[in-house]
């Protein structure tokens, strides 16, 4: 919302009206928020509140943009964009009531206090749902037998009350413990966690379901029903690091440099390299073994079917030959002047440990770029998650294997955090790789009309094939188990799992 309503920014967060460039650290400083011009923090409100005005009377709310923006209806339309809490309720909680002299006071809640506040630890809203209980192990949600819905939302659509009056989520994060009582039938729908665990829950499968919903009865006597190949919303991808953090060390890079026993710290700053280790991944192996052949190559940038979208949009696909050709092109050379091909190098690949996906992306680089030439060491390490998370967010990575979910079902969301946003600053992208992207990132999104952001969308998938500042792996559809007696299931990747609304028991 920050970008359509007060303008393009960088880092998206209420501070950037106060300190555009960052240099102050206001961001989560509430401090530092506090500390600032009286005058100005209540200019800020102020102008938030001019660019959203409800009428009450006329039954209307009038957003003033501050350009025109692509994304903006589907925005709304999202539970991250378009949530609206009542604000009595809010300021009798705990929560701010408004009012413009005080809003630097509530900014940016620590955990604690989301857990203290009544706002954080109630709930109020108009779902067919209230919450019931939320503890460490399950969670129980119960109708709202004045669920406000008296007309079908599209043909065949629940009204009223939920059939489903009670719904319990129990949270058991061994598989094995879930796929147990899933079996004895004492669950009505269990999560897979990954597809190495599909072909057990398969074995109790006897009916299957597209995409569409239309399903075949395998084997009337088994229990399960599966959805597969359902749309999903996230997709994981490996990114290059420009410039590796090396502050008090880096065993990730060995030696630091060109000698055989590791690689500098901007050593993905040649694009021959970038594009050698795009050569040498092998998405025919990763969509066969960890996804069980129901991904699809990502050509581009946005998710498959978004505007933008090219299914035959230029790709990297495995070459040995192409892969050697490019590592034979690379400007680096050791002290003495022999180049990187003759010299090789070292580097350490790191995932989190018990991702059985990730760790495999690890392993094709390890394995083929080691088949190309025996002088270039790739090494694969499992890393327990904190460790992980925090070689990440400190730049340590020589390049980081991690999945992005969409908070918009719009390709804005995935330009933006693959280059300017999230993850390009992650990368240490170069500003000027930066430069290049930004008025392609800020021209699609102020674009209305779909023809013309594909256009625009077309040229930056272009550009970013050709910097390939990160490989895109698969597209992977989600898939779904349930017990025959479960009615109603449809797929919608931006719900947060199931909308149990729709849902009914026979």
């Amino acid at each position: 919302m920050a970008e359509p309503v007060l303008g393009t920014t960088d880092y998206l967060d209420i501070t950037d009206q106060l300190d555009p460039d960052g240099s102050k650290e206001l961001i989560d400083n509430r401090e530092g928020l506090q500390a600032e011009d009286p005058a100005e923090l209540q200019a800020v409100c102020e102008l938030v509140k001019s660019k959203i005005v409800a009428d009450n009377d006329a039954g209307t709310v009038t957003f003033h943009l501050a350009q025109p923006w692509g994304p903006f209806i589907i925005t709304l339309a999202t539970a991250y964009g378009g949530g609206i809490t009542q604000k009595a309720w809010v300021s009798a909680n705990g929560g701010w009531d408004g009012d413009c002299a005080t809003w630097q006071d509530y900014y940016g809640p620590t955990s604690e206090e989301q857990n203290t506040k009544g706002v954080g630890k109630l709930e109020n809203g108009t779902g067919p749902y209230k919450l019931k209980e939320w503890g460490e192990t399950e969670i129980i949600l119960e109708s709202n037998e004045d669920y406000w819905v008296k007309d079908a939302l599209w043909s065949g659509a629940p009204t009223g009350a939920p059939k489903l009056k009670t719904v319990i989520l129990k949270y058991i994060d061994e598989f094995s413990t879930r796929f147990a009582a899933f079996k004895a039938g004492d669950g009505d729908a269990a999560l897979a966690g990954s597809p190495e665990n599909w072909p057990v829950l398969d074995e109790l499968v006897g009916a299957t379901c597209d995409q569409q919903g239309v399903c075949t009865i395998d084997d009337a006597s088994k229990p399960l029903v599966r959805y597969v190949k359902q749309d999903t919303n996230a997709r994981t991808d490996a990114f290059f690091n420009f410039n590796i953090n090396t502050e008090g060390g880096n065993d990730f890079i060995g030696s630091g440099k060109i000698d055989g026993n590791g690689v500098p710290p901007d050593f993905f700053s040649d694009v021959h390299v970038r594009r050698a280790f795009a050569y040498c991944f092998d998405w025919d192996i990763y969509i066969r073994d960890v996804q069980q052949n129901e991904g699809t190559q990502a050509n581009n940038v946005m998710l498959i079917g978004e505007i933008g979208d090219e299914a035959d949009g230029a790709h990297y696909s495995y070459d040995p030959a192409k892969c050697e050709e490019e590592f034979r092109a690379s400007t680096w050379t050791s002290d003495d002047g022999k180049s990187l091909w003759d010299v090789g190098f070292r580097l350490i690949v790191g995932y989190n440990s018990g991702n059985q996906g990730r760790q495999s992306v690890a392993q094709i680089f390890r394995d083929n770029i080691s088949a190309v030439n025996p002088l270039f060491k790739v090494e694969s390490q499992g890393l327990e998650w904190p460790n992980y998370l925090t070689a990440y967010q400190t730049g340590k990575l020589p390049f980081f294997i991690i999945a992005w979910g969409e908070d918009i079902p719009d390709p804005h969301n995935w330009t933006f955090t693959y280059s300017l946003g999230p993850f390009g600053g992650k990368q240490k992208m170069p500003q000027s790789l930066l430069d290049q992207f930004r008025p392609l990132v800020e021209d699609g999104a102020h674009e209305t009309d779909p023809t013309k952001r594909a256009a625009i969308y077309a040229d930056f998938n272009k550009l970013y094939y050709e910097n390939v500042p990160a490989i895109l792996l698969s597209q992977m559809g989600q898939r779904f188990y349930f017990q025959r007696w479960v009615n109603g299931y449809y797929t919608n990747p931006m719900y947060s799992l199931f909308w149990y609304y729709v849902l009914s028991k026979s």
